[in-house]
């Protein structure tokens, strides 16, 4: 399955011609296959759409759960290791929100809980966060998610549970503040995050110990 961005869906078959599976009326930012491969999440500007494993649609919702109006313009997929539930992060007017959903689309979200020092909204899911960015993973059981607020002069790795309430952060270098993506492993042991920094490439380990994160490792990637 070839997914292009102008929302043409394709089949492909090295032997054949390419077929159009599907035709989206909107431009593709994003889509993610379950890990079992049954099924399929496209986000567009303003749509989250499930499909089965044959293309065939099975459910379509708003992006967005507070506005039909609001449009995305950037998204992020990340699928529980059992395939039941996902999450999509997506920018919007304002900064990135990020939304738990099951495979029948019902959101997944908490009450909003209001940060004493500033009076912000501590919950991801409830609007769009000015620090927020796309890259997000969900840890393989589903129950926390890993995202990335890039905050000027003290970057930083947050983990947040499924109903988007904070559940901790940890800070971590300017030279890596541009994270690109967001990766658990499958114990949840540690999370990886890959960043490009002026040349060069790279990805963090970093691993839990006495209820703190240690950046465990540092890999540069060849240019």
């Amino acid at each position: 399955v070839l997914i292009q961005k102008n929302g043409t869906i394709l089949l492909i078959d090295i032997q054949k011609k390419p077929q159009v599976a599907a035709e989206m009326p909107e431009q593709i930012l994003a889509a993610k296959w379950s890990p079992n491969e049954e099924f399929l999440v496209i986000v567009s500007g303003k749509f989250v759409i499930l499909l089965d494993s044959q293309l065939n649609p099975k459910g379509e919702g708003p992006i967005d759960d507070c506005s039909n109006d609001l449009e995305a313009t950037e998204a992020k997929i990340s699928w529980s290791a059992d395939g039941k539930m996902f999450a999509t992060c997506y920018r919007i007017p304002g900064g990135c929100k990020c939304l738990h959903r099951d495979i029948n689309l019902k959101v997944i979200k908490g009450p909003a809980k209001a940060d004493p020092e500033g009076g912000l909204v501590q919950s991801v899911s409830e609007g769009p966060c000015k620090y927020l960015e796309i890259p997000i993973s969900i840890m393989p059981s589903g129950a926390f998610v890993a995202g990335y607020e890039k905050k000027p002069g003290e970057p930083e790795l947050i983990i947040w549970e499924r109903n988007g309430l904070k559940h901790g952060s940890f800070q971590i270098s300017e030279e890596y503040k541009e994270i690109k993506q967001l990766e658990w492993t499958l114990d949840a042991s540690c999370l990886a995050a890959s960043y490009k920094s002026g040349e060069k490439s790279g990805i963090l380990i970093f691993n839990r110990m006495n209820y703190k994160w240690y950046n465990k490792l540092c890999l540069l990637i060849p240019e």
